[in-house]
């Protein structure tokens, strides 16, 4: 039965919840920043002064229909729901059934009861982070689960010796920092710029994909991996 995961619980394998059909999946929208100078005629747009859009978060709701046998037990399970859903003090994962392979990181915020005497509808209202994330890593290439229009084959760990030039392709809409996992010390080169990673596994804020293809070069001995998830709209 289609439902939501949140929580560690689906909505209906775990607390037998039907979603009614009334679910909204809002888009974000872009946040533009603008200037207006006097006597100049429209405005300058500073939206991409760092390379990319930002967006605003995106507003998730789903219905869900509660059934008792008499309205203490309503009451009673509406407060198990609620508790499900309202615990959490961050955003957390949540699985869409019919968005399969992806995530949103949500927060429930809200939650909106009407009481129908032993059947009961219940609202919940999340805030989401804008983009989509792909559940699987980057260069799994899963054929089960691989999808034709939007994922991509490629190879993202890499066996080095001396020096080696790779491409890694990033699908997102935005820019990505990727954990890198290395079994020794690496120099990096992306867009003429060094850096060095160590041992094990690391992040640098600085090193970041740019949305679509990278080209890498590569300086040291062993194995480097590039470790990331798509984000999409």
């Amino acid at each position: 039965m289609y439902g939501i995961t949140y929580n560690n619980k689906h909505s209906f394998n775990d607390l037998g919840l039907t979603v009614l059909n009334t679910r909204v999946i809002e888009t974000p929208s872009k946040i533009k920043i603008t200037e207006t100078i006097p006597f100049m005629n429209g405005s300058y747009d500073f939206s991409n002064l760092y390379g990319s859009n930002c967006y605003t978060e995106r507003q998730l709701e789903y219905e869900f229909l509660i059934k008792a046998r008499n309205s203490t037990e309503l009451e009673f399970k509406r407060m198990k729901v609620e508790q499900w859903l309202l615990s959490s003090n961050s955003k957390t994962p949540l699985i869409d059934d019919n968005l399969p392979g992806y995530y949103y990181k949500a927060e429930c915020i809200s939650t909106e009861f009407e009481d129908l005497i032993n059947i009961g509808k219940l609202k919940a209202i999340f805030t989401a982070y804008p983009f989509k994330i792909g559940e699987a890593y980057e260069g799994n290439n899963l054929w089960d689960s691989f999808n034709f229009e939007l994922d991509v084959l490629q190879d993202t760990k890499f066996t080095v010796n001396g020096t080696s030039s790779v491409s890694i392709y990033n699908p997102s809409v935005i820019d990505i920092e990727p954990e890198i996992i290395a079994s020794s010390q690496f120099e990096i080169t992306l867009d003429n710029k060094k850096y060095v990673v160590k041992s094990g596994a690391s992040k640098d804020y600085r090193f970041k994909l740019k949305k679509g293809n990278n080209n890498i070069t590569l300086k040291g001995n062993g194995t480097i991996e590039f470790r990331f998830r798509k984000e999409v709209l």
